[in-house]
């Protein structure tokens, strides 16, 4: 540290870089053997080395959590029809308050530009937009 503060450098990446160093005694960096893994630092270090076993375990079980949420939730799950540019739709403007727009422009992520009654622009996904029959 007082190197660092001498130099004018980082004390906080003289203390990272400290860390990382393996004990002669221990045979293992400080954070080794606290997180079982190489930490990142400013010195190149391959992938290899920064992962352990515990995260390969915890990614395939995250992969697999997901797949399972998502089976569970697209049995019931229905593809919304994209609505046209120029179309008069209900739009939800705040917690039970729908009101008309028109649709601007269609977004990427089914969300559309809409275009309320006072000429003001919203963006809204289609979960939040319902069509309406009248016109503007």
């Amino acid at each position: 540290m007082t190197k660092a503060y001498e130099s004018g450098t980082d004390p906080f990446i003289a203390l990272l870089n400290w860390r990382n160093c393996p004990s002669g005694d221990l045979g293992a960096s400080p954070d080794q053997l606290l997180m079982g893994r190489r930490i990142r630092s400013q010195l190149q270090t391959a992938s290899t080395l920064l992962s352990t076993p515990t995260a390969q375990a915890a990614r395939a079980a995250l992969t697999e959590a997901k797949r399972r949420q998502s089976f569970y939730y697209n049995r019931k799950a229905k593809l919304r029809p994209t609505l046209p540019v120029g179309q008069t739709v209900r739009m939800r403007f705040n917690e039970g308050d729908w009101r008309k727009a028109e649709i601007l422009r269609v977004l990427p992520h089914r969300a559309y530009q809409l275009k309320l009654e006072d000429g003001s622009t919203r963006g809204r996904t289609s979960r939040h937009v319902r069509f309406c029959r009248n016109h503007l």
